[in-house]
């Protein structure tokens, strides 16, 4: 500290020189997910086979063949998509580097035959109406909502299991569109503490 701030007095000591402080690596920047890109992606592959049955794609980085894969981007798709394909196509053109993309496929049908998928109740099976948000005798979009944020933070349990071979939790990042967004915040804003993933949009 300089003389007369807040009445330090000079220490007499040099300021280090930047350029000579040893470079070090990034803090465990090979601790995980330092295997090859199929040992990553049979990982994710076994992960949803035994807890996100409903589909899945992976998507590596573009660097993998050279390079860990220190982040993980799970992609929830929006109400009416009939699979995990076209958000793992937009995560192909995000080419984010150092990054592995699992875009999940929505845990339902579609009601009334209708193709596409979603991630919770939103019409009435039988007249077709909109369930509603927030009545207290009708709960039954609340519920859908509450068990697919479950299912889906039980697969992030899985997926955040260290000594498994999976990604510590600030390395894994949600990102929803629609119906997606909603399950990815109410996922994320229940994961606290130890539990807290890196981002979630």
């Amino acid at each position: 500290m300089r003389a007369g701030f807040l009445d330090a007095r000079p220490s007499g000591r040099k300021k280090p020189d930047p350029s000579s402080a040893p470079v070090s690596a990034p803090p465990d920047a090979t601790s995980w997910r330092s295997s090859a890109p199929g040992a990553t992606r049979a990982f994710l592959d076994a992960a949803c086979a035994e807890r996100w049955n409903h589909g899945h794609e992976v998507v590596s980085p573009p660097e993998a063949s050279s390079s860990p894969s220190e982040n993980l981007l799970v992609l929830l798709h929006g109400r009416g998509e009939r699979s995990a394909a076209p958000f793992a196509a937009f995560a192909r053109k995000l080419n984010l580097p150092h990054t592995t993309c699992l875009s999940l496929a929505g845990p339902s049908p579609l009601p009334f035959g209708v193709p596409g998928r979603e991630w919770f109740a939103r019409l009435d099976p039988e007249t077709g109406e909109d369930l509603p948000a927030d009545d207290p005798r009708d709960r039954r979009r609340a519920d859908s909502l509450a068990r697919t944020t479950k299912a889906l933070e039980t697969l992030l349990d899985r997926l955040t299991d260290v000594a498994k071979g999976g990604w510590p939790s600030t390395r894994v990042h949600l990102f929803g569109f629609s119906d997606g967004g909603t399950v990815a915040i109410e996922c994320g804003a229940a994961r606290v503490g130890q539990r807290r993933l890196g981002g979630c949009a």
